[in-house]
């Protein structure tokens, strides 16, 4: 990529499921200013028509996006050092919500229908915190974790939170469907001794 700004670092790249649109995240330097640059490019009739495929693009000062993503063919977001941005659109995605952070993002996880991204926990109540967005951006819920977790796995309505020791399944608003710890079989065996 080219623009005369001088050197232009691609951070990341992801196709739609259907591979139509490509999502690209840029980071580059403008005028002693860090910049990110968020770009769409369409491989269908839309984009056939446009400059190298471009069909939409967004730039964010000061902020660096290492991470983003297609949800289904016409959603998708992107996670920045201080925001999620989500995008709608199947032939040029527009933004259609931000949403800013104060705290360092330690995970993002996401499925066809919903984003989490893990925080730890400023308040002391616990070590994580979990901010559960819909695809359209809307924040549903905040949910605090106080397991050190291997995956979180957002699955139709549920969000599956687990280590090699425990499991525990809400449904997508926060609620408890179910918990589950179990002691390995070592700690067992050590115990009875």
């Amino acid at each position: 990529m080219s623009r005369g700004l001088g050197d232009v670092y691609k951070r990341q790249v992801c196709m739609s499921p259907n591979g139509r649109i490509m999502m690209v995240s840029y980071f580059f330097m403008d005028s002693g200013s860090m910049k990110s640059s968020i770009a769409f490019y369409n491989f269908g009739e839309v984009g056939e028509n446009q400059t190298d495929n471009y069909v939409s693009g967004y730039d964010y000062l000061n902020t660096v996006v290492p991470y983003v993503q297609f949800m289904n063919n016409s959603a998708a977001f992107a996670v920045s050092d201080d925001r999620i941005i989500f995008f709608s659109g199947s032939e040029k995605p527009t933004v259609v919500a931000t949403s800013l952070f104060d705290d360092e993002v330690i995970g993002v996880y996401h499925n066809s229908d919903y984003a989490g991204v893990v925080f730890r926990d400023a308040t002391g109540e616990a070590s994580y915190r979990l901010d559960v967005y819909s695809a359209s951006g809307n924040k549903i819920h905040t949910q605090l974790l106080d397991m050190d977790y291997s995956d979180i796995i957002f699955h139709k309505e549920q969000v599956i939170i687990y280590n090699s020791e425990s499991c525990q399944i809400t449904n997508i608003r926060g609620a408890d469907t179910v918990s589950y710890t179990h002691l390995r079989a070592h700690e067992t065996s050590q115990d009875l001794v």
